[in-house]
């Protein structure tokens, strides 16, 4: 290779409650092995907490990207595929009360549920669940059962805005999946 110098990928360093390390990419400007999606969890993570934590963080780092994510401003993500499946953070509601959950089947998830209507479906793993529920925290009502506030009604809308009508989007979605599990490699 004439002596040039092959980037080094870093990956991921943490290790999930499954035990499984993450092994996403990490950005080249990230100055610690952290996927953004986990280094994004931590933050909001202490900016709930507050305290002296927050304070070092708000000192030493812009925190304004966790500020857009709150705000409902961020830019569409690509499908995310599990074994196969499109991976999706859906929203449904029940009464006054919003569940926040991931599926890589929603059909047959929805048929479990007890709801009114589904609301909004975004491309996500359990990462970006817990995200989500970090994001909602303080109307969490009981496990993934959060009450519906001018917040994430704004939220939802945003989803809604960037991804489409949920069950449309969810069969465009498994469609892409099934087309490309039908090529051949």
């Amino acid at each position: 290779m004439n002596g040039a110098r092959v980037p080094h990928l870093r990956l991921c360093q943490l290790t999930q409650t499954n035990s499984k390390d993450c092994q996403r990419e990490v950005p080249a400007d990230f100055p610690m092995d952290l996927c953004e999606m986990h280094a994004l969890m931590t933050v909001a993570v202490m900016l709930e907490r507050g305290g002296a934590a927050v304070k070092r963080v708000k000192s030493m780092y812009d925190t304004s990207y966790v500020r857009r994510v709150n705000r409902g401003q961020e830019q569409p993500r690509p499908i995310q595929f599990l074994k196969g499946r499109p991976t999706v953070v859906y929203y449904v509601r029940f009464g006054n009360h919003v569940k926040i959950g991931t599926s890589r089947n929603l059909p047959a998830r929805l048929v479990a549920l007890q709801y009114n209507e589904v609301l909004a479906i975004e491309p996500g793993d359990r990462i970006h669940e817990q995200l989500r529920h970090s994001q909602f925290e303080g109307n969490r009502v009981q496990g993934e059962w959060f009450e519906m506030d001018a917040d994430l009604e704004d939220h939802i809308a945003h989803v809604k805005g960037m991804y489409g009508e949920p069950l449309s989007t969810w069969k465009t979605w498994a469609a892409a999946a099934d087309q490309m599990a039908d090529t051949p490699n």
